[in-house]
């Protein structure tokens, strides 16, 4: 590369400084980032706005028409509404261990609006959205308030959204027993698909790798809740992590 690099997020994060140095050798100026400062130097910057009240459209109205009709267009888009998670599983790699923290809604309808305005001149009525919530179902009721409002606001523009998301069985069956409208609620603001993590199929490979919050009488109830709201689920399933032995691997893949 001609240019200096700036590779970062979660992933980036995690790895060590020996391994990325090698992973990268002779190709250039290439620099980590693990934290914001570590952006200043290149960037000639000393201070970033914080991303939780950033929006993207700025980034986006920089880019080549050809490059954002590509990229806006006909293809599932990361919507930034959260992150953090309650939860430490080991094998997790994401931002854990920590409450869940929501940008500002402002920002997100921000994007919103300006995505759902390029593709209505572009003849597209849909706008497919994965969610960043790591456990979408930790706080219901934001997550209710942000989805309605992206909704609303596509709507407003002609386009309608399909929302698929993440989130673990315990918070989502806590939130439907406190509110049993929720699920189709969501549905009518997009919501199409929701994966669980389910990641074992016994209390004791769950406790080895510190999800001990599964269970399967809840996660046939998280099933319930959301097909009955015609959301699809999708079960997701890690199998033979490095301390199981071999009977809870096959436990697990025949669970799946």
């Amino acid at each position: 590369f001609h240019q200096p690099v700036l590779i970062g997020g979660e992933g980036i994060i995690r790895v060590r400084p020996q391994d990325f140095d090698r992973w990268f050798k002779d190709l250039g100026d290439i620099t980590q980032i693990e934290t914001d400062a570590d952006m200043f130097v290149s960037l000639g910057i000393t201070a970033v706005r914080s991303a939780f009240d950033t929006s993207m459209v700025q980034a986006l109205q920089k880019l080549p028409p050809a490059i954002l009709d590509l990229y806006l267009r006909g293809r599932e888009l990361a919507l930034f509404v959260s992150n953090g998670c309650a939860y430490d599983c080991n094998f997790c790699a994401a931002d854990k261990g920590r409450p869940e923290q929501y940008r500002t809604l402002a920002t997100m309808l921000e994007e919103i609006a300006y995505i759902a305005e390029y593709l209505t001149s572009r003849g597209v009525r849909t706008l497919p959205l994965y969610l960043t919530n790591l456990d979408a179902f930790q706080n219901p009721k934001r997550l209710e308030l942000y989805l309605r409002s992206a909704a609303d606001t596509a709507k407003r523009h002609g386009v309608s959204l399909r929302i698929r998301c993440l989130a673990t069985t315990k918070c989502t069956v806590k939130a439907c027993e406190n509110d049993a409208e929720l699920p189709s609620r969501l549905y009518d603001c997009g919501l199409r698909v929701v994966g669980f993590g389910v990641d074992g199929a016994d209390a004791e490979t769950w406790a080895r790798e510190n999800k001990k919050h599964n269970d399967l009488r809840d996660i046939e109830s998280a099933r319930i809740y959301m097909q009955d709201a015609q959301i699809r689920v999708e079960t997701l399933m890690i199998i033979g992590f490095k301390r199981d032995p071999w009977r809870s691997t096959w436990h697990s893949f025949l669970f799946s």
